[in-house]
């Protein structure tokens, strides 16, 4: 008897220790144990996932340049019994190069010239040029709108009443540098289901090519800016709103990702 109450206190002994070195819930092999759980109000269910699909993404930012002729070959002239002859016209510019215009410049060329006045060079009532100038090419730096004006006239020639002061120009042209932009964004929808029992939400992508940072915006809050390092990604982000959502892919320069998708886990 006394044996059998020996072998009863050390097995009881042995379970005490399990229970303080492993803890009250028993390992079973095999077993993944669950993780804490963000939204979830139902936590009993089976972990499941829902996967929204974005494709492929390109992001560019580029800067173009444009060079618009207004007038190829102009005769400026004015004297007392000549007249006046002056070149005035409007320049017109899209609204799509408007909004993106980095720099602009009115160039021309004065192939001839008597000097027997003075050249002004205005651009919407603004004075880019005035005095007597040699011939050569000539650039000035101008602020676009949406309509402009461009004018060049000359003073008379005064007492050289036997000619007009004259000047001969060419390639009057608008120079533009202007940057086009292409930022994808993509709106999804999540459920009020899938929200109050949400585990985790993550954004998975195969990495192409980035010449610079490659930032990714969910509900207008950063959650990812650095040039990836490998080839795929996972992105973990925490602001996931109940109902409609936005994510935007922004670079200051081009950048290529692939098979970019959503992945929402939840409880069912």
């Amino acid at each position: 008897m006394d044996e059998l109450y020996a072998f009863l206190f050390a097995g009881l002994f042995i379970l005490l220790m399990l229970f303080v070195f492993f803890g009250s819930k028993p390992y079973v092999p095999g077993e993944i144990s669950q993780p804490n759980l963000t939204n979830a109000t139902n936590i009993s269910g089976n972990l499941s996932w829902k996967t929204i699909y974005l494709g492929d993404i390109v992001i560019s930012k580029k800067k173009l340049e444009k060079k618009e002729i207004v007038a190829t070959n102009v005769t400026i002239s004015n004297g007392l019994f000549y007249g006046e002859r002056k070149f005035k016209i409007r320049y017109l510019v899209e609204d799509e190069i408007l909004n993106t215009l980095a720099n602009a410049e009115l160039s021309y060329s004065i192939k001839d010239t008597n000097n027997y006045g003075e050249l002004e060079v205005k651009f919407n009532n603004i004075t880019l040029e005035h005095g007597k100038l040699i011939a050569g090419n000539y650039r000035h730096k101008i602020n676009l709108s949406r309509e402009n004006i461009i004018e060049f006239r000359t003073t008379s020639s005064g007492w050289k009443i036997w000619a007009p002061s004259m000047y001969l120009i060419s390639n009057i042209s608008i120079n533009l540098e202007y940057i086009t932009e292409k930022y994808p964004v993509h709106k999804f929808y999540v459920s009020d289901y899938v929200y109050r029992n949400l585990y985790k939400s993550e954004i998975l992508f195969n990495f192409v090519s980035a010449e610079d940072k490659i930032s990714i915006i969910v509900n207008n809050e950063t959650i990812y800016s650095k040039i990836p390092e490998m080839e795929v990604n996972s992105v973990e982000f925490y602001n996931l709103e109940n109902g409609f959502n936005s994510v935007a892919f922004v670079s200051n320069a081009t950048a290529e990702l692939k098979n970019v998708r959503i992945r929402l886990y939840y409880y069912r």
